[in-house]
């Protein structure tokens, strides 16, 4: 299991928020937790902000060679299948 974690300021807590993708087999999830909270909370389903965050994410680290390609295709895919656009047309493989 590959796990991916990023954080911002949260404005409306007025503290910073954590957030933590894993993939497991075929399927992503993301959990968040805010600076002083001990526990983690799952998110599902993933909002779309979150998704393309992620998606954010995983491309600068394709770029520096540190995730296949393949997992930004499969969080690309999400992103479309919940509204979104796509940003593999301005990637190559």
């Amino acid at each position: 299991m590959r796990s991916h974690e990023w954080h911002r300021q949260d404005d409306e807590a007025g503290e910073r928020r954590y957030f933590r993708a894993a993939k497991f087999g075929t399927r992503w999830s993301v959990q968040t937790t805010l600076k002083s909270a001990p526990d983690w909370d799952r998110l599902d389903p993933i909002p779309m902000a979150i998704l393309e965050e992620l998606r954010t994410q995983l491309l600068n680290k394709y770029q520096r060679r540190r995730v296949p390609y393949e997992y930004v295709v499969t969080i690309d895919r999400m992103v479309v299948e919940a509204g979104g656009t796509t940003v593999l047309d301005e990637v190559a493989p």
